[in-house]
């Protein structure tokens, strides 16, 4: 399959005014009585009994994501069309995107491209932007999906992922916040990552293309653990799952866990349950201070015979970082998970799969995993019905 990109130009915009400027965000009770309403409406009134500490930012992440959602409309937003589109080409094809994700609209023939902006050097604003494509080869400019306001302390975005369900449209999304969070470094080291507060968010839209809007005020997964790549599932019995990693720089020996949603995804329902460690992959480092890494769940169930599969990234010595592949006994996301071996191990990870229009399946993932030269590489996959193989 020949899929060396083309990007075309960013359209011409007609200029616009600029949107009314948001009301201030530091205005703390016009923005606890406004949440207060919403979260009473949806069922979650004991959320305004949580800690100050922890309801500090997202009042001020989703006051500004709901009143500002054009944020990045105007001048701003056709700079940063033109220079992603410009950087683009000169990148030879495929835009800089980490940690990213493909949605195949095959009702309207739309391949959707999400990734973080911080992808691209350059770019004024911080959330998450999606870029466009009919074959996989020629890709629109980039445009905004969600914006996160500069002031609302969120220091990165990761692994965005827009899932259909019910109707709708959900972005599952990790944020990382420059605050820290009040536990203990697990190694006792200065070059051991900080502890900053983390988790992965789930938003709503009618559409792929958005604007997304939060389901509620904190993080899916528990605000007092460093959470990461919350990806969906939903279970044989219509159950949603939501599966996502728990830090190595918290656990040392990273862990992946699953945790079940109410069927509107507004909230979760019981506790986590642990699926498997880090260390249960093939080659992993045995050392007890040694950093052992989950990155990117993502599953799949065979069209074959009803298998469920997941794919999910970690560093391997004398491989770098790796996709592999294990599979679940029961057939739900619960697990058990059984034995894990390597998909792919060519530096490159944080896959997921898709079905092109023409009905091959393809493992999408970043490669290579450093110097900024990340991008999409797109592998044909084969189902067996008892694992996946690289065509």
């Amino acid at each position: 399959m020949n899929t060396k990109p083309r990007i075309r130009k960013a359209p011409n915009e007609p200029r616009r005014r600029e949107s009314r400027r948001v009301r201030p965000l530091r205005d703390r009770q016009f923005l606890t009585a406004r949440f207060r309403l919403q979260a009473l409406a949806h069922g979650f009134p004991r959320v305004f009994h949580a800690p100050k500490k922890i309801l500090a930012f997202p009042f001020v992440v989703f006051a500004g994501i709901r009143a500002g959602g054009d944020l990045a409309d105007s001048g701003r937003r056709a700079r940063n069309v033109a220079e992603g589109s410009r950087r683009a080409a000169q990148n030879g094809g495929y835009p800089r995107a980490r940690s990213l994700y493909i949605y195949a609209d095959h009702a309207k023939g739309i391949y959707y491209l999400y990734a973080q902006t911080a992808n691209r050097k350059g770019s004024t604003y911080q959330g998450v932007e999606v870029y466009t494509s009919a074959d996989l080869k020629t890709w629109s400019a980039p445009r905004p999906v969600l914006v996160i306001p500069a002031d609302a302390g969120v220091s990165t975005v990761w692994a965005p992922e827009v899932h259909a369900y019910g109707g709708a449209y959900y972005l599952f999304v990790t944020l990382t916040f420059h605050e820290t969070l009040p536990i203990v470094k697990p190694v006792d080291s200065p070059k051991w990552p900080a502890m900053h507060r983390r988790g992965t968010w789930i938003f709503r839209a009618a559409s792929p293309a958005g604007p997304f809007e939060p389901l509620r005020i904190v993080s899916h997964t528990a605000p007092g653990i460093m959470a990461l790549d919350g990806t969906l599932f939903v279970d044989p019995d219509g159950t949603p799952q939501m599966v996502y990693c728990h830090e190595w720089v918290e656990l040392i020996d990273g862990a992946m866990a699953s945790v079940r949603l109410t069927p509107d995804l507004r909230d979760t329902v019981g506790k986590p349950v642990l699926l498997f460690r880090a260390s249960d992959a093939p080659g992993a480092r045995t050392g007890p201070k040694d950093s052992k890494v989950t990155d990117g769940p993502f599953l799949y169930k065979s069209e074959k015979t009803g298998a469920l599969y997941m794919i999910w990234s970690t560093f391997v010595p004398g491989k770098g970082y790796c996709v592999m592949q294990t599979r679940s006994e029961t057939g739900r996301a619960a697990g058990p998970w059984g034995r894990h071996t390597l998909l792919y191990e060519k530096d490159g990870g944080h896959g997921m799969i898709f079905k092109t229009f023409d009905g091959q399946l393809m493992l999408a993932l970043h490669q290579p995993n450093s110097g900024q030269a990340e991008r999409l590489h797109l592998l044909p996959l084969e189902d067996t019905g008892s694992e996946l193989r690289l065509k």
